[in-house]
């Protein structure tokens, strides 16, 4: 049984490390003696899809391994629920399965980057893995390295978690592609977000049709906010392209608000820690 140990992922998955590790052995074993994940990051399976699969799995068997680990009683699926699922359906008694030895901190890490290096997955399905993994590997350099992606391909698939629920909901479906949903986050105001993602879907837009109309939309001025008026500072605009985070400065006389869209809760907690370090600072004589 092949062990995994902290961010030994190329063990796992080919090409999520440099790392020269030895793969865990391929075995085969009982269908019924595997369990799903709670934890697994993929949230929506196409019946379509999953019909598709179990045909092709009843014509030429699994080829690729599901990733499982032991469990009371058998094992616990890491990744590869899908096939296991598509595996019933085709009748099939036994399956190939890598055994792997990884505990609780590694599992997620795992499964999201098993998940994210697969071409089936909706762009929120992507997105939203992303999210999960930056919390768990602590930084979107790491999340992209476990990739094998570059670090601006991971800020702009995050992104798409600006967008209205409504919007979202269009990615989900595949009513609208990835691309659709980053040219969208150059609209100002959720409504208008709205109302054009509804339009490129009842249209059928392409991109590069949204991309046209959104240059020749009149660009309009900035608004004034409730309270006061949306100031532009550059460290703001380096923020937001870093790390995919929607800031906003509101100022009132001489007074700023500072809002932040898109912070995890670990994220949340960090800053919230070091504005109490620095409030000393910060903050003298409020």
């Amino acid at each position: 049984m092949a062990k995994a140990l902290g961010r030994g992922l190329g063990a796992l998955l080919p090409g999520a490390s440099s790392r020269e590790e030895a793969p865990a052995p391929v075995v085969s074993l009982p269908w019924s003696s595997l369990r799903p994940n709670p934890r697994q990051p993929r949230r929506e399976m196409d019946p379509e899809g999953l019909e598709s699969l179990a045909r092709s799995l009843e014509r030429h068997g699994l080829l690729e391994p599901i990733l499982v680990r032991p469990a009371e009683g058998g094992y616990e699926i890491i990744a590869g629920e899908r096939r296991w699922q598509a595996a019933k359906r085709a009748g099939l008694e036994s399956v190939p399965v890598r055994v792997l030895d990884i505990g609780d901190d590694d599992l997620l890490e795992v499964a999201l980057v098993e998940n994210l290096q697969r071409e089936d997955l909706t762009p929120l399905e992507v997105a939203r893995a992303l999210a999960a993994l930056v919390e768990t590997t602590k930084s979107q350099e790491e999340a992209a390295r476990q990739l094998g992606w570059n670090r601006s391909t991971v800020t702009n698939k995050l992104r798409l978690l600006q967008l209205p629920a409504e919007v979202q909901a269009m990615l989900s479906r595949r009513e609208l592609t990835e691309g659709h949903g980053r040219a969208l986050l150059a609209v100002e105001g959720e409504e208008e977000r709205i109302a054009l993602a509804e339009r490129c879907r009842d249209e059928d837009w392409s991109v590069r049709k949204l991309e046209r109309a959104l240059r020749e939309t009149p660009k309009k001025p900035r608004r004034e906010r409730v309270g006061g008026e949306e100031a532009a500072y550059p460290e703001a605009e380096r923020l937001q392209r870093r790390f995919g985070l929607v800031l906003r400065v509101v100022m009132k006389g001489r007074r700023r608000s500072l809002r932040i869209d898109g912070l995890g809760e670990r994220a949340t907690r960090e800053l919230l820690a070091l504005l109490d370090r620095e409030g000393e600072r910060l903050f003298p004589g409020e």
